[in-house]
């Protein structure tokens, strides 16, 4: 497959940001059937794996990208996160995705496909709380979409 940016000596891939997301946790993913309105709804099953076209996925990969991005850099800088080892995880994994988003709108240009910009987000309530709850949220889903966006990737192209 095609050579992809390396990070750290890390292969570029989703399966290696969903790796840095799962260090997050330790393992485990949080529970809770809490949402946020702000984040990319999960859609599709395993079987339409094999009606995956690049010119419908890639933007909505790209898209939620930089929605994810977004979200992980307002929650760095809140006051929930004072760790300063998670600020420093939570940027790596910024930094992962602005890689992996700038590797997938590359190959969109490859392709001619538009990149779709970002929208804004209502952040929430400026509660240490809330932010901890949205803080679990935003990491739970980006490690469920990055698992669904290496499986979408690799029935694309291999060399994802």
């Amino acid at each position: 497959g095609r050579e992809r940016e390396r990070e750290n000596g890390l292969r570029l891939t989703p399966r290696s940001l969903s790796t840095q997301v799962n260090a997050l946790f330790h393992g485990s993913a949080p529970a809770g059937l809490h949402r946020l309105p702000s984040l990319p709804r999960l859609s599709g099953t395993a079987s339409g794996l094999e009606n995956i076209q690049a010119d419908i996925s890639l933007p909505v990969i790209q898209h939620s990208l930089r929605t994810y991005e977004r979200h992980l850099t307002w929650l760095r800088g809140t006051r929930a996160v004072a760790d300063a080892k998670l600020v420093n995880k939570l940027a790596e994994v910024v930094k992962l995705l602005q890689n992996l988003a700038a590797n997938v709108e590359r190959e969109m240009r490859r392709l001619n496909l538009e990149t779709r910009t970002g929208t804004s987000f209502t952040v929430p309530e400026n509660k240490e709380w809330a932010t901890l709850r949205a803080g679990f949220v935003i990491l739970r889903d980006l490690r469920m979409f990055l698992n669904k966006t290496a499986r979408e990737l690799t029935s694309l192209e291999p060399g994802w």
